[in-house]
């Protein structure tokens, strides 16, 4: 017979290989929390890329304004040259085209009213059966009794 001693070796070396089975099999079977740590990573990583990406596009566009301002203040400067060397080259009252522009132009300024209305491409009506603007006998009066007879079409 066997002694007590190598039946506890026994019984813990049978225990541990179970459990190391038991813990391979559980992680080959189940790899859910090493994918959703990817997922996780990955998530990260893309918000991460759409925040910069959104950076850089504000970026941009700031960039593209103070360009654009520029230009507008480069356009005006050699307007105004170009007005300034006519009026001073030209004879007096030959080019009346080239006046110089303000420093701040208020072009712009006043071409959005402080109150927007919507577009008004639609008729008010005093009832939903009468004829729209759009409709080809809108403000005809047609006598009902004679139908008008077209002439025949030649092509």
């Amino acid at each position: 017979m066997h002694s007590t001693s190598e039946v506890w070796f026994i019984a813990i070396i049978a225990l541990a290989a179970g459990a190391a089975i038991g813990y391979l099999l559980h992680r080959y079977l189940h790899p859910e929390p090493r994918r959703n740590r990817e997922l996780q990573q990955e998530l990260h990583a893309l918000q991460e890329q759409q925040k910069n990406y959104r950076y850089d596009v504000n970026a941009h566009f700031n960039r593209t304004s103070e360009l654009l301002a520029q230009l507008a203040n480069s356009y005006r400067d050699v307007h105004n040259h170009l007005a300034a060397g006519a009026q001073e080259l030209c004879e007096p009252g030959s080019v009346r085209v080239l006046k110089p522009l303000p420093e701040h132009s208020q072009l712009l300024e006043e071409q959005h009213p402080s109150v927007i209305e919507p577009p008004r491409d639609y008729a008010l009506k005093s009832s939903p059966y009468d004829k729209g603007v759009l409709d080809e006998d809108f403000g005809l009066e047609k006598n009902r009794r004679d139908p008008v007879i077209e002439p025949p079409r030649v092509f």
